[in-house]
């Protein structure tokens, strides 16, 4: 038998998440990251290979974005090609 939730969700999150957990306990490190230029399929294939589910986008040495995931299924959902 399941237990209910009851409350908001903000609720049960709070809840949930009583003890504090460090950050740096549960990132990924070191950062995985694809350049500013290199194609969907090159950040898709580094997620794999690492086991992670995003990476951070890098032009002229500096972080611009990330790439999730979710972007990805947006992607192939929208009928774009990954390659590119």
């Amino acid at each position: 038998m399941q237990k209910e939730l009851s409350g908001t969700l903000s609720d049960i999150l709070k809840k949930k998440m009583s003890r504090t957990v460090d950050v740096k306990s549960v990132m990924a490190s070191p950062v995985v990251t694809v350049l500013f230029n290199e194609s969907m399929k090159t950040a898709v294939m580094k997620m794999v290979e690492h086991q992670i589910g995003s990476v951070v986008v890098m032009s002229g040495g500096l972080p611009v974005g990330i790439i999730t995931e979710r972007d990805v299924l947006r992607t192939v959902a929208e009928g774009r090609d990954v390659n590119k």
